[in-house]
């Protein structure tokens, strides 16, 4: 049998990947001294009203070789063919660990693919590959489409709010203060590379989400393939998306909360929409 295994920052919740037969390598959260399991000692409720509360941003940590061995040496000895997603390697080590990992566990039945994105863009890449062997294609023809996938996933987030940026240091006090006070909303992305880009900033999260709904309006959406939605903390703003997408290549699978790892960066009231172009 051909199983998944996924780093938490995919935001599955528990159930959904225990009902697909999906391994989850958790990441980890840092408040003060305090290290928390992503989803498993925390849950993205509690890691919200922590995060509020705190004056710093939390810290970060990818899982260590060892996580992703532990789960490695499991499924193989059971005879099963493993396929492993991980977030951009751009963002963080996680790829790495989990190469490390392969390398350790001397298999040739793993196969390590860099999403070259976050969140919904890991859901929806895992989505195809799942619906693959429910077709029963063959553990190479899946890995082949898996990687083809990559490229044509499209992920746009509209940020609430730049405190997170600025504590994390990619935007200055000053430009931050500058954005707060005209209420700045960036819009962002991913490149091939799968380094975070800045697809536009608005005044306003109204107008955010208007040309977020734009851009995915005119992209060549690949209405075939597995689709999402998800938000920070708080659904509303990912319901006025969802309220202003009137098309027909939009039928979303699903509707995910953004944990503790991409929400420590992306702060709360995010919305976010994942697809794929042909």
């Amino acid at each position: 049998m051909i199983r998944l295994v996924l780093d938490s920052t995919c935001d599955f919740s528990l159930e959904y990947a225990s009902k697909h037969h999906i391994e989850i390598v958790p990441l980890s959260v840092t408040f003060g001294e305090k290290v928390y399991k992503e989803n498993i000692d925390l849950t993205k409720e509690e890691f919200y009203k922590m995060m509020a509360a705190s004056d710093d941003l939390p810290k970060t940590s990818q899982p260590s070789p060892q996580d992703f061995l532990n789960v490695f040496e499991q499924l193989t000895s059971e005879g099963h063919q493993v396929i492993c997603l991980t977030v951009t390697s751009a963002l963080s080590g996680t790829y790495q660990s989990a190469m490390l990992a392969k390398t350790i566990c001397g298999s040739e039945d793993i196969e390590i693919i860099d999403t070259k994105n976050v969140a919904m863009g890991i859901q929806i890449q895992a989505m195809e590959i799942l619906k693959a062997i429910d077709q029963g294609l063959s553990f190479e023809m899946i890995v082949e489409k898996a990687k083809e996938n990559v490229s044509k996933v499209r992920l746009m987030a509209a940020v609430d709010t730049l405190e997170n940026l600025i504590k994390g240091g990619r935007l200055s006090k000053t430009e931050g203060l500058i954005g707060s006070l005209i209420s700045i909303k960036p819009v962002i992305g991913f490149n091939e590379e799968g380094t975070i880009v800045t697809l536009g900033k608005f005044r306003g999260m109204k107008k955010a989400i208007s040309n977020m709904i734009e851009i995915a309006r005119n992209d060549d959406v690949d209405g075939s393939k597995a689709m999402c939605v998800g938000y920070t903390a708080n659904p509303e703003n990912m319901n006025r998306m969802l309220e202003g997408i009137i098309d027909s290549r939009f039928r979303f699978d699903g509707q995910f909360a953004v944990g503790a790892v991409i929400g420590t960066h992306a702060g709360p009231n995010a919305a976010a929409i994942a697809y794929f172009v042909k």
